[in-house]
């Protein structure tokens, strides 16, 4: 130990790990729910990439009858394709979350560890 740094009581540890613990455990709680977020967000988008996709489909159909011009035609396009990113990305955070998940999990078995140290140490 350092000259002029005094050790912690023991109670005082574990105390703090215990502390740390539940600071944990909220965070992973915190990433349940980031998790939920980002699934419900997957979900929308999925719904509104098909909605284009049948948009698309309705919308060919009349421009091939000369109905719609070409410039209405690649508007729906485009949402389509927006659509199909915004279908990516909300994958991307899901897959986000998931590891950040992951991440809070190991850190609580961390702390868990730490607590059960300090308690033998006692």
């Amino acid at each position: 130990m350092a000259p002029g740094i005094r050790s912690l009581p023991l109670g005082v540890v574990r105390k703090s790990a215990q502390a740390r613990l539940l600071d944990l455990g909220a965070a992973v709680d915190d990433r349940q729910l980031a998790i939920a977020a980002a699934q419900a967000n997957n979900d929308r988008r999925d719904q509104e990439r098909e909605f284009s996709a049948r948009e698309f489909k309705r919308n060919d159909t009349m421009f091939r009858r000369g109905l719609i011009n070409e410039t209405t035609m690649e508007t729906v396009e485009r949402r389509m394709m927006d659509a199909g990113f915004a279908v990516d990305l909300a994958k991307e955070s899901l897959a986000s979350a998931v590891s950040a998940m992951r991440r809070a999990e190991i850190a609580l078995e961390i702390g868990q560890l730490e607590v059960e140290r300090a308690e033998v140490d006692l």
